[in-house]
């Protein structure tokens, strides 16, 4: 009997030896040649070791003229913790698998990270606007792992660490004309002009987007000619714009057809020194927004003198600017521009917020 005993416990010691290592650490299944195969995620002889996120590799060797960027573990940017299958990015890196670039400094508390298929350019500037007609489709290997800051109105640099400094109009150089813009609206389902009521969005030259209280049009005449109460309204709403970042400007009607349909076309003159420089394209809203919680709450534009329906309805902007348009310099160049503060540092025999005014010659 004690023999018997003794040969099932060698066979069971026999047995045990001869499994796979720990079992594959609960993380596999043991097949031939006591070799474990891993589940999803899991690796190493036992299974005991995690695998980290992959994504498309920041650099490795290519294997073509135009092929790399394969898909790698932490994304070749990092090292992987086994014990967690966290990946530990390298600096300038982070997300899952190090999947995305850090943006410098956070962007200094001033700006907002976004994807470089998410921003376009504007007047030089970053800026995020689908509508903008700058806004390009980027779709290459990089397009969600690249990040840069989209600095907030009034600063600037790649880690928006920088103050903007006041622009103005070089006092020296003469004849030069105010920027305009010409608004028009057609209507291609009516013999009418289009009526109701519009916003209008303007972006400064600093960043800033405002967007003026409802533009109504009851005013507007049925013969296809502007009329000066709509012009009026314009020209109200966009001087009453917080801030004062447009101070005064002119808005007047012009007979100018607005190139298809029926409509009527305003132009819009910026007068004030603060708008020195060709402004960014105005964004007319007509589409209405009737729902709670709008801001501004407005109708929107329809067609036949506001009786019949939007889709007809069309608003087009175009600069209308003759000659050469007053500059829109960094302290009027004549000054420098200290990024600490924001202010100009003005030349000897200038002065003002923007060093575009000039003193007394002797």
């Amino acid at each position: 009997m004690k023999s018997i005993v003794i040969a099932i416990l060698a066979a069971t010691v026999s047995l045990a030896s001869a499994a796979c290592p720990n079992l594959c650490s609960g993380n596999g299944n043991c097949g031939a040649s006591d070799i474990c195969t891993c589940y999803a995620n899991w690796q190493g002889a036992d299974c005991s070791e995690r695998v980290c996120p992959y994504g498309l590799a920041w650099v490795d060797a290519p294997t073509g003229s135009s092929s790399a960027h394969t898909y790698a573990e932490c994304s070749n940017k990092g090292i992987c913790d086994r014990s967690t299958g966290l990946c530990q990015c390298y600096e300038g890196y982070e997300g899952k698998g190090c999947a995305r670039s850090t943006c410098p400094n956070d962007c200094s508390g001033h700006g907002t990270c976004y994807f470089i298929e998410q921003i376009s350019n504007l007047n030089s500037k970053f800026v995020v606007d689908y509508s903008n007609s700058k806004y390009n489709v980027y779709n290459q290997w990089d397009r969600s792992k690249i990040q840069a800051c989209v600095c907030d109105p009034y600063y600037e640099g790649t880690d928006c660490s920088l103050r903007s400094c006041p622009r103005g109009d070089n006092v020296l150089t003469t004849g030069d004309n105010p920027s305009k813009q010409q608004i028009c609206f057609a209507d291609t389902t009516s013999s009418l002009s289009p009526a109701g009521s519009f916003t209008i969005t303007y972006t400064d030259l600093y960043g800033g987007v405002w967007t003026t209280r409802p533009v109504f049009t009851a005013g507007m005449a049925t013969d296809n000619t502007a009329d000066s109460v709509t012009a009026a309204n314009i020209q109200a709403a966009l001087m009453a714009l917080p801030n004062q970042v447009i101070p005064s400007v002119v808005v007047t009607g012009t007979t100018t057809a607005p190139g298809s349909g029926n409509g009527v076309c305003y132009v819009v003159t910026f007068t004030d020194a603060a708008n020195s420089g060709t402004q960014n394209l105005l964004k007319i809203n007509i589409s209405g927004c009737t729902r709670a919680g709008c801001s501004p709450k407005y109708d929107g534009m329809k067609s036949g003198q506001g009786t019949g329906t939007e889709g007809g309805v069309a608003a087009l902007v175009t600069s209308t600017s003759s000659g050469t348009v007053k500059e829109s310099a960094v302290c009027s160049n004549h000054g420098l521009c200290d990024s600490a503060t924001g202010l100009c540092q003005c030349f000897s025999g200038f002065y003002g917020l923007s060093c575009s005014d000039q003193t007394v010659l002797v």
